[in-house]
């Protein structure tokens, strides 16, 4: 219906002196669209991976901005899969695999693994993961603000120390 006179969450109309209408529309990413966050061009190697098996059982926590969301084409509201890339593995199951998620002002990660409580999204009895992107459909969608950070945490533990590490793809 003519020109586009803004884009975004919200939209002041200049001054108006003569009727004047404007059309309005909103768009989702469509489900099934995979959007990439990140290039993946290191591949984790020690203690830093989500699969790391020393000790048995780990938590990780991972930053993922907002402006890393928008620049993908995300927009407020629910996520409801996340996805994590491996360049290979080996058969190793994982029990009690958790995935929980929180907003933060964190523009880092330089305090430490994050205290706050975080919603949980997704959790299995025992997950083994496969070449390539591993696709987890939340349990519970997560919902984005669209302006804050968020932080993924994930964990498992085979009780257990040992055991064979898998790596994911990441970015610093």
């Amino acid at each position: 219906g003519g020109s586009i006179a803004g884009t975004g969450n919200n939209f002041s109309t200049p001054s108006l002196n003569t009727a004047t209408t404007y059309y309005v529309s909103a768009e989702a990413i469509a489900a099934g669209t995979t959007v990439a966050i990140g290039s993946g061009t290191n591949t984790a190697s020690s203690y830093d991976g989500i699969f790391y098996h020393l000790f048995g059982g780990s938590q990780s926590q991972f930053l993922i901005r907002a402006s890393e969301l928008s620049a993908a084409g995300l927009s407020p509201g629910d996520i409801t899969q996340l996805g994590i890339r491996f360049a290979g593995v080996s058969a190793q199951a994982y029990s009690g695999f958790a995935i929980s998620m929180l907003q933060t002002a964190n523009a880092n990660m330089s305090g430490g693994l994050n205290s706050a409580a975080f919603t949980g999204v997704y959790s299995t009895v025992s997950y083994t993961p496969t070449t390539g992107i591993n696709t987890f459909t939340l349990s519970t969608p997560f919902s984005w603000d669209g302006t804050r950070n968020i932080i993924v945490k994930l964990c498992w533990s085979n009780n257990n120390t040992g055991g064979t590490s898998n790596y994911v793809q990441t970015d610093a």
